[in-house]
């Protein structure tokens, strides 16, 4: 008894831990919004996770946007998410929201990128640049995993994001949630587990209705 009794325990602390998380975020917006200097202070660092979302998906992509093209994506996405902050509910992480709507602001800016006629530059025209992958696939990839994400729940979705997201070592996500390194490394890979499971689970399913 005292074991399964340890066990629920532990399972409720973890998932008080999310809850305070994403409590947290919607509180730290609020006051962002207020023009609380503090807090604007503690959200600032957080937006860094914009920049790398949006080289990744412009590395996916082949390049398609080149490097002063790129800084103003990311300065009219930042700009975009300031005033648009009324728009996260807080009802998951604040990296997760920030990382769909780059997503977002990237796929709206490459809709518009290809329409206007573009000079290949020398690594296009020789083909030793990937330009095959279609944003727009990766954004209903994304929105394919971003569900499954919130379907896994806390506390693993929790770490996922900060490490993936986030680009967050283990040893930051510790120091940040003041949980143990072991506990965050066991969450993190039981996570990818659960996650591929589902993925499994997602794709079994589509075939069969394909086959039917």
């Amino acid at each position: 008894m005292l074991a399964c009794g340890s066990v629920f325990g532990s399972m409720e602390l973890d998932r008080s831990e999310s809850l305070t998380s994403q409590s947290n975020d919607g509180e730290l917006i609020r006051r962002v919004r207020s023009g609380e200097t503090d807090a604007i202070e503690s959200f600032l660092p957080r937006l860094i996770c914009v920049r790398r979302v949006l080289a990744k998906k412009n590395s996916q992509s082949g390049n398609v946007f080149d490097p002063g093209e790129f800084e103003d994506l990311v300065q009219d996405t930042l700009v975009a998410v300031w005033e648009k902050l009324d728009r996260f509910a807080g009802y998951g992480s604040l990296e997760a929201w920030l990382y769909r709507f780059a997503c977002l602001q990237f796929l709206a800016k490459w809709k518009k990128h290809r329409r206007v006629p573009q000079r290949l530059s020398p690594e296009r025209e020789t083909g030793l640049m990937d330009t095959s992958r279609d944003p727009q696939a990766d954004r209903l990839e994304f929105d394919h995993v971003y569900q499954l994400l919130e379907d896994l729940g806390p506390p693993e979705n929790l770490v996922i994001q900060a490490k993936g997201l986030e680009g967050l070592t283990f040893e930051e996500i510790a120091s940040r949630t003041q949980v143990p390194l072991n506990t965050v490394k066991a969450r993190y890979y039981r996570g990818l587990d659960k996650l591929r499971g589902m993925l499994r689970e997602t794709r079994t399913g589509t075939l069969e209705r394909r086959e039917s």
